[in-house]
């Protein structure tokens, strides 16, 4: 359940889930907005569910306020509709969350989705940074960010783990962990071939700087033949590969594309990596870059003593894909 990313915003869950009135009209005096939303909406799950619609699907007397405002006796609240939200811009992609407390959060980016930025390649018009800014709770901290900020980013094909800073102090010091490499970071990846190591050390340059990366074979795969067809980055289609070889990637380093540029270097290229690698496709049409952040462990940079230590499951697309190479 991770892994599944709803393509619908908060908002338009919440009319799917049979809201009947929109427009309710507060009865008691000092209570907190979500509060309220989560009182009178039945749509409304949970007090996360409620915040989340606060932050830009719920507008009080016509104006969007925070989830921990106090509303007045008198006072219209008002549940945006999938139609005015489409109108306001508010709808997003709802991301799944692994870890998160007052000052950061783990979260999980799915493939083809941009990390931050304006992205004019993404269809849905929504990177991770603004889905975040929905799905996770607003920090209580006198230091707290307007939104939450990632502190490192994972290429629009790869998916996987993103650490984000809920407050000032946190993302001063998370990012810091990142640029003296204090975050340690593991990643998998099904690649073309039959690896001869158990494991290795790739120590190739990137861009004439240093680069290093660790990789431990976890399996080979035989593939039956004609389930897979595999096509070079220049568009001819190559003669078909008869292994493919799970890994595990430990990168000490963070140059651009390096596990792609890496991997590509030893003779394996990753699956799936149209610009380094080699493109896969079978029944079912092209299949997404087989490369994922699955765990990340640092130090909590506010909580002395603490380590955040976050792992999730191989993708399910991943194990589809293999299953099906081998049946």
């Amino acid at each position: 359940k991770n892994d599944i990313v709803s393509l619908l915003g908060p908002e338009t869950q919440s009319m799917r889930c049979g809201c009947a009135t929109h427009d309710h009209v507060v009865e008691n005096s000092d209570q907190r907005l979500w509060k309220f939303v989560l009182s009178k909406y039945p749509c409304v799950s949970s007090r996360s569910h409620a915040q989340r619609l606060c932050k830009g699907s719920v507008l009080v007397d016509g104006v969007a306020r925070e989830d921990s405002c106090k509303v007045k006796e008198g006072t219209k609240v008002h549940l945006l509709s999938s139609e005015d939200s489409e109108k306001t811009n508010t709808s997003v992609v709802n991301i799944s969350v692994h870890y998160e407390d007052e000052y950061l959060a783990v979260v999980y980016k799915p493939p083809a989705m941009d990390t931050n930025g304006i992205m004019q390649n993404n269809s849905k018009g929504c990177t991770l940074e603004k889905a975040a800014s929905f799905s996770l709770v607003e920090s209580c901290e006198p230091d707290k960010l307007p939104s939450p900020v990632p502190c490192h980013r994972l290429d629009r094909a790869t998916q996987g783990l993103v650490v984000f800073a809920k407050t000032l102090q946190a993302r001063l010091l998370l990012c810091r962990a990142f640029e003296e490499r204090g975050v340690k970071k593991r990643y998998r990846a099904v690649v073309a071939g039959k690896v001869s190591w158990k494991e290795t050390q790739i120590n190739e340059s990137i861009g004439g700087r240093i680069a290093k990366t660790k990789a431990v074979c976890v399996s080979i795969l035989d593939v039956e033949g004609g389930n897979i067809a595999v096509h070079g980055v220049d568009g001819l289609t190559l003669e078909p590969i008869k292994h493919v070889s799970t890994l595990d990637l430990y990168p000490f380093t963070g140059r651009k594309h390096q596990l792609r540029i890496h991997s590509k270097s030893v003779g394996h290229p990753i699956l799936g990596d149209k610009l380094h690698g080699r493109a896969i496709s079978f029944k079912g049409g092209i299949k997404p870059m087989m490369l994922a952040a699955l765990e990340v462990e640092f130090e909590h940079p506010i909580k002395e003593g603490k380590t955040v230590h976050v792992c999730m499951d191989e993708p399910i697309t991943f194990l589809d894909i293999k299953k099906h190479l081998s049946s």
